[in-house]
């Protein structure tokens, strides 16, 4: 009976495992996204700030 459910719970470990990391790539994904998000949201800050400044000056 314990080796019954010492298989079960062993298949369970291996769909939870496989899980972990298919989350785990994906959060890896998603950061690099958010990563190139703030980077080309910087990029675009740092080109209107100059015409800010100078909306500010008139």
């Amino acid at each position: 009976m314990w080796k019954a459910e010492r298989d079960k719970l062993s298949g369970e470990k291996k769909l939870l495992t496989q899980q972990y990391y298919t989350l785990k790539d994906e959060v890896k994904e998603v950061e690099q996204i958010r990563r190139n998000v703030y980077s080309i949201l910087k990029e675009e800050n740092g080109r209107e700030q100059p015409t800010r400044k100078h909306e500010h000056e008139r």
